[in-house]
C-alpha cells in the first residue's frame, strides 16, 4: 500500500486523507519536540562555556537557534489558525519542513562559532549532542521523513566536514562513521514512514469498507422491503393483493381456532364495474379502484 502511495496509484482522496494525518501527526508533536530542542541548546551553549566562557559567536549560535525554534512555533500556529492541514496538508508539510531544515541549519552551524574549536579532544562533546539531535529528529518525525531529515542531516554534514578537514585518521574513520550513522537515520526514516502511512492506509481502508457495508446493507434492506411490498400489495391502489390476503386469512383461521373464537369475513364488490371499464375506459375504471380504496383505506384507520 505504501508504494502505491509513493508512485501516485492510490486513489486521489485516499492519498490526501494520508497527507492529512502526517500533518497533523507532524503538528502535534512539534511543540514538545521543540521544547526538547530549546533545552539541548542551552546545554549545548553551556558546553561551549565550560573552558572559554560565554563568547559573542556562541551567543549569536543559541540566539540563532531559539529565533528558529519560535519562527517555526508562529507557523505552527498560523497553519491551526488557517486549517491547512485540513484544506492543503501538502503545503502544510512543506512549511514544516523548511522550519526543520532552518533549525538544522541553525546546529550545523555550531562548530563554526566555537574559538579554536577542537574536533578531536575537548569539543568532540559536541559531536555527541548534533548526533544525538539528528537521531532524536528522526525517532521522532516517523509520519513524515522529509521533516526529520531536514534537520537531521545539516548538522550530521557539519559533524563530517569538520571532522574531515582535521585530516588525522582518526579524523577520517570518525568521519565515516558518522556518514553511516546518517544512511542509517535516512534507512530508519524512510522506514519508519512507511510503517506509519501503511498503518494511516489501512485504516482508512478498513473505514471505507465498513461504510461500504453500511450502505450496501442499507441498500438491501430498501430493496427487500420494495420486493416485500410489491410480492403482498396491489400495484395500482397499495392495498394486500390476493397472496397477502390469502395468508392473513390462512393465519386468522388458525388463530381463531387456536383461541376457540370466531372468525367473520366481509366480501365488497363494485356493481357495474365492467360497464365503467368498457364505457369509459380502463384509465377511469383504475381511477375509481384507487377512490374506493382510499375510502376503505380511511374507514379502517378511522
Amino acid at each position: 500500500m505504501e508504494a502505491e502511495f509513493r508512485t501516485g496509484q492510490i486513489d486521489p482522496a485516499l492519498a490526501l486523507d494520508v497527507k492529512r494525518a502526517q500533518a497533523s501527526t507532524m503538528l502535534e508533536r512539534l511543540i514538545s519536540t521543540l521544547a526538547t530542542n530549546a533545552a539541548i541548546s542551552a546545554s549545548a551553549l553551556f558546553v561551549t562555556t565550560i573552558d572559554r566562557g560565554l563568547t559573542l559567536s556562541a551567543g549569536l549560535w543559541f540566539t540563532a537557534v531559539i529565533a528558529s525554534l519560535a519562527l517555526r512555533v508562529v507557523m505552527a500556529s498560523i497553519l491551526k489558525r488557517w486549517e491547512t492541514v485540513e484544506h492543503a496538508p501538502q503545503q502544510a508539510l512543506d512549511v514544516l519542513t523548511v522550519g526543520a531544515l532552518l533549525s538544522g541549519l541553525a546546529w550545523a552551524a555550531l562548530p563554526l562559532t566555537v574559538p579554536d574549536f577542537n574536533a578531536l579532544d575537548g569539543d568532540s562533546g559536541l559531536y555527541l549532542i548534533m548526533c544525538g539531535m539528528a537521531t532524536g529528529a528522526v525517532l521522532m518525525g516517523v509520519g513524515h521523513n522529509p521533516v526529520s531529515l531536514a534537520f537531521a542531516i545539516p548538522p550530521n554534514i557539519s559533524v563530517m566536514v569538520s571532522l574531515a578537514v582535521t585530516g588525522s585518521a582518526s579524523g577520517w574513520l570518525l568521519t565515516i562513521d558518522v556518514v553511516a550513522l546518517t544512511m542509517v537515520l535516512i534507512r530508519s526514516s524512510r522506514t519508519s514512514e512507511a510503517t506509519f502511512v501503511g498503518n494511516v492506509l489501512g485504516k482508512l481502508k478498513a473505514t471505507a469498507l465498513a461504510d461500504s457495508l453500511s450502505s450496501a446493507n442499507s441498500n438491501i434492506l430498501r430493496a427487500n422491503y420494495r420486493l416485500e411490498v410489491l410480492a403482498n400489495c396491489d400495484p395500482l391502489t397499495g392495498l394486500a393483493n390476493r397472496t397477502a390476503f390469502n395468508t392473513a386469512l390462512d393465519t386468522g383461521i388458525s388463530a381463531a381456532r387456536l383461541e376457540e373464537e370466531q372468525l367473520a369475513l366481509l366480501i365488497l364488490d363494485l356493481d357495474r364495474f365492467k360497464t365503467v371499464n368498457d364505457t369509459l375506459g380502463h384509465s377511469a375504471g383504475d381511477a375509481l379502484l384507487v377512490e374506493v380504496s382510499d375510502r376503505l383505506r380511511s374507514a379502517v384507520d378511522g
